[in-house]
């Protein structure tokens, strides 16, 4: 094999190595916004039960509720919920809590609804494009180990 057939194979190994790093890159991205996807959507859910809870409550005539109080994973103490103030206190972020009216509190979900929402639909379209560029990568590579097999077939 001449010095120029040489070199053509081994620009074409490193091409075809490039490529399958970048789809491996690819897939571990698609995995990621997976990932971002459902739990953002485990999220969603706990907003959207602590907004139905809300609502329960502001519709009731009823202030006081006994039931079990989550502490934590599985953990719950007996307890008393006291609305007659009709206020909750709520984390805004950066562990950082206040005191807001129900109304308030379920402006504050809805904006967290819809900030969740978007993510998980940007997260969507990411993993199309993706998965796009994958299959694109994937002919790619197809064709360049064709062609590469192609020559070295012919130097032997």
């Amino acid at each position: 094999m001449s010095k120029e057939g040489k070199i053509n194979v081994n620009e074409i190994r490193r091409s075809l190595q490039i490529k399958l790093e970048r789809l491996m890159s690819l897939e571990r991205e698609v995995n990621t916004y997976q990932q971002l996807i459902e739990t953002s959507t485990i999220l969603l859910s706990e907003y959207l039960k602590i907004r139905k809870a809300i609502k329960e409550v502001m519709n009731s005539q009823k202030k006081t509720y006994e039931g079990l109080i989550n502490i934590g994973p599985r953990i719950f103490v007996p307890g008393i919920l006291n609305f007659q103030e009709e206020k909750v206190v709520m984390d805004i972020g950066s562990g950082i809590a206040v005191k807001m009216s129900l109304k308030d509190a379920i402006e504050r979900i809805d904006q967290e609804e819809k900030r969740i929402r978007n993510n998980i639909s940007t997260a969507q379209k990411l993993i199309e494009q993706a998965l796009q560029m994958s299959s694109k990568l994937q002919r790619e590579i197809e064709q360049l180990r064709a062609y590469l097999l192609k020559l070295e077939k012919g130097k032997g």
